[in-house]
C-alpha cells in the first residue's frame, strides 16, 4: 500500500509535465514529488534540440531553474537530478550562499542545462551575469510551503520577472497554505493541481523529533544519535 501510495504523485505529474502545463503538486514529503517532475523535465529538455546549424553558447545552454529553501535540499535534489541525466548530453549543478561564489562560478561557466539553487544564490549569479535567465524555459518552485515560512517570496518573484521565455512553471508543495495559494495564483498560468494525501506534513514511515541543544553541543550530540541508532 506504501509503495502504491508513493508512485501515485508521479503517474499523475510526470504526464501533465510532458504536456508542458503548469502543475501544482501537492504530496507529502517523501512521496516522490522531485523524481516526479524532475524525469519529465529532462525529457523535455532532451527533446529541445537547437536548430540544425545552430550552435548555443554556454549562456544560452540553462533552460531550467529549479529553486529550494535550503543548502540541505539544494545538495540533495541536485543529487537526484544529476544521477537522473549522468548517462545523457544535459549537464546540471546545485548552488547556494554562504559559500563561496567562485568554485560554483566555474561550475556554471562551461554550461549547464539545469541549475538547482536557494533563492539568495541564485540572485547573485544573475546580478554577477554568471548565469543568463533570458533562455530558461522551465521553473521548478520545490518545497514552496518551505520557501514561504523561510520568507523567500520576494525573491522569488524577484526572479519569475527575470524569466521572459519561461513556458513552463511547476510548484510543488507538501501542505497548502493560503499563502502557497496565493503564491501557486501569481506564478502559475492554468495549471492542473494534482493533489495526493494533502496536508501531510510527512509520510507515515517518517518519524520526526525535536532535541533542543546548545550550538557548541550539536556535533556531538549528533554523533551520539547517529551511533546510538
Amino acid at each position: 500500500l506504501r509503495r502504491q501510495r508513493q508512485m501515485c504523485i508521479r503517474d499523475r505529474v510526470i504526464p501533465a509535465v510532458l504536456e508542458g502545463r503548469d502543475v501544482l503538486a501537492i504530496a507529502a514529503t517523501g512521496s516522490g514529488k522531485t523524481l516526479a517532475w524532475a524525469a519529465p523535465v529532462a525529457q523535455a529538455l532532451l527533446d529541445d534540440k537547437p536548430a540544425k546549424g545552430q550552435r548555443l553558447s554556454p549562456h544560452q545552454r540553462l533552460r531550467c531553474i529549479v529553486v529550494v529553501p535550503t543548502r540541505e535540499l539544494a545538495e540533495q535534489i541536485g543529487g537526484v537530478v544529476k544521477d537522473l541525466i549522468r548517462d545523457c548530453v544535459l549537464r546540471s549543478t546545485a548552488v547556494w550562499g554562504k559559500v563561496s561564489l567562485g568554485p560554483q562560478r566555474d561550475a556554471i561557466t562551461p554550461g549547464v542545462d539545469v541549475l538547482v539553487g536557494t533563492p539568495g544564490r541564485l540572485r547573485e549569479l544573475i546580478e554577477a551575469d554568471v548565469i543568463d535567465p533570458a533562455s530558461v524555459k522551465t521553473l521548478v518552485v520545490d518545497e514552496a510551503d518551505r520557501l514561504l515560512d523561510m520568507g523567500f517570496r520576494p525573491q522569488l518573484l524577484w526572479l519569475t520577472k527575470r524569466l521572459p521565455r519561461c513556458e513552463q512553471r511547476i510548484l510543488a508543495t507538501a501542505t497548502m497554505p493560503k499563502d502557497v495559494e496565493a503564491l501557486a495564483g501569481e506564478l502559475l498560468k492554468a495549471p492542473i493541481r494534482l493533489e495526493v494525501h494533502p496536508n501531510t506534513v510527512a509520510v507515515d514511515h517518517v518519524q520526526q523529533h525535536v532535541v533542543m541543544a546548545h550550538p557548541r553541543d550539536r556535533v556531538n550530540l549528533l554523533l551520539h544519535l547517529l551511533h546510538s541508532g
